[in-house]
C-alpha cells in the first residue's frame, strides 16, 4: 500500500550546522516530494550490511508557485546522483556526474555498477513520468534502485530507531522522507522498508 510523505515545498539554500555533514557535491537547493513504497531487503546479522530494492518510488520536483521559482529540472546523465540513508554520511551512496546513461530521448536514465560491487548503488533507473506544462521540463520521476552494502547496524539493537532518514538527490534537487523498517523475524535475514515516517530533514532549516 502506498504511503506518501509531503515535504515542505521550498526554494532555499540549506547551510549545514549542528554537525550534519553536507552530502558529496553539496547540500541540495530544491526540496521536493518523495513517495515511499514498501521495499524488500536482507541484512547480514553479523555485520549489519543490508541490500535494499527500491521499486517504483516517485520523486516530485518543486514546481514554480505564486511567482517563486521552482526546480530547474534534473539531468541524471550530467549531474551527481546520491541516495543517502541515516545521518553522518555513513550511507552516502554516490555516483558522480556522467555515471548514468540517457535513453529514449532523455526520458530514461540508467546505471549498472561493475560486477562484484559490494557497496553502493548496484543499479538505478530514473524514468520521467510527468512534465511541468509551464516549463516543459520533467516534474515527476519514477526511481528503481538496488542498493548494496548499506550499513544498518542500528537495526541489530533493542534500542533501534523508529525512523531513519532517506533522501534521493539528483544535482541540486532532492526528495526526502523518514522510513520505517520492519523485520518479520528478529533473528532472520529478511527486512523491509514498510512505510514513511516523520524524521528531521538533514539540510532544511539549518
Amino acid at each position: 500500500m502506498r504511503s506518501a510523505i509531503v515535504a515542505v515545498i521550498a526554494f532555499l539554500v540549506a547551510v549545514p550546522v549542528g554537525g550534519q555533514t553536507p552530502p558529496p557535491g553539496g547540500s541540495p537547493v530544491f526540496h521536493g516530494v518523495l513517495e515511499v513504497l514498501r521495499t524488500p531487503g536482507t541484512i547480514d546479522r553479523a555485520t549489519g550490511a543490508a541490500v535494499l530494492r527500491l521499486r517504483r518510488w516517485r520523486l516530485q520536483l518543486v514546481p514554480t508557485q505564486d511567482g517563486v521559482p521552482g526546480s530547474n529540472g534534473i539531468f541524471p546523465d550530467r549531474e551527481r546522483v546520491l541516495i543517502t540513508i541515516g545521518a553522518g554520511g555513513q550511507n552516502d551512496l554516490y555516483l558522480p556526474p556522467g555515471s548514468l546513461v540517457a535513453h529514449r530521448r532523455g526520458k530514461v536514465f540508467t546505471y549498472r555498477a561493475p560486477r562484484g560491487t559490494l557497496r553502493g548503488i548496484r543499479t538505478i533507473r530514473i524514468t520521467q513520468v510527468q512534465k511541468d506544462p509551464t516549463t516543459g521540463l520533467g516534474s515527476v520521476y519514477r526511481v528503481n534502485a538496488t542498493l548494496v552494502g548499506v550499513i544498518l547496524t542500528d537495526l541489530l539493537y533493542r534500542t533501534r530507531p523508529d525512523c531513519i532518514s532517506l533522501a534521493i538527490i539528483v544535482g541540486d534537487d532532492d526528495g526526502f522522507s523518514g522510513v520505517q523498517f520492519v523485520e518479520p523475524n528478529l533473528n532472520g535475514r529478511q527486512i523491509a522498508i514498510a512505510r514513511s515516517c516523520t524524521s528531521p530533514w538533514p539540510w532544511l532549516g539549518q
